[in-house]
Formats: C-alpha cells, sequence, structure tokens
C-alpha cells in the first residue's frame, strides 16, 4: 500500500473501496451504494433510481407514472430528472433519452 494511504474497510463481497471504484470503471457498472452506470469520458455516475427514472423516461411515462411506478413522490421524480438532465447536460426528457441511448445507458 501507498505511504499515507489508509486501508478502506472492505464492502460486501470482501473487496476494498479502490478495487470496486476500479471494476466499476472498467466494467462501466458500479454496484453497492451507487449501483448506477459510470461514463468513462465524462466520469458522471447514475444512480440507480435515476437508472430507473431514465428506463421509464424512455417509455414516455409521465412524472406522476413514474412516481406511481417506483413508490415515489412526483417531488422526487422530479429531483431525479433535473440530476439527470444536470449529468447528461441535456434540457428536457426527450433529450435525455436521446442522450442515454447514444451513451449506451438505455438498451433494447
Amino acid at each position: 500500500m501507498a505511504r499515507g494511504c489508509k486501508a478502506a474497510a472492505p464492502l460486501p463481497g470482501g473487496i476494498g473501496v479502490a478495487e470496486a471504484t476500479l471494476t466499476a470503471l472498467l466494467t462501466g457498472r458500479a454496484d453497492g451504494a451507487v449501483g448506477g452506470r459510470i461514463d468513462i469520458r465524462t466520469g458522471q455516475v447514475l444512480t440507480q433510481r435515476e437508472s430507473d427514472v431514465l428506463r421509464l423516461l424512455a417509455l414516455r411515462y409521465s412524472n406522476k407514472e413514474i412516481a406511481r411506478e417506483l413508490l415515489i413522490s412526483a417531488a422526487t421524480v422530479k429531483k431525479h430528472t433535473v440530476s439527470l438532465y444536470q449529468k447528461l447536460h441535456v434540457g428536457g426528457r426527450r433529450e435525455a433519452v436521446e442522450k442515454a441511448t447514444a451513451l449506451g445507458y438505455l438498451t433494447e
């Protein structure tokens, strides 16, 4: 271990934080607390919940429908969409879906 670095507590499964971060960067997936995907080009991480909202945006669900589907409030959906727009550098849901598809966040 490098001098001055402290060992991190292992994550579930016995892997360390640095190893988990490296694995996430190499595979484009992050597990555990983040649970989303990493765009290696921008370093932006989508949380699992943002990924869920994005998937439903792609299906043209309204915020109210997304809230009902995910068992969260419409205000929470709004917070997730705003976060998605910022991370994807877009201005709206259609543009978010298009860019997310181009970046590989949405498949099918």
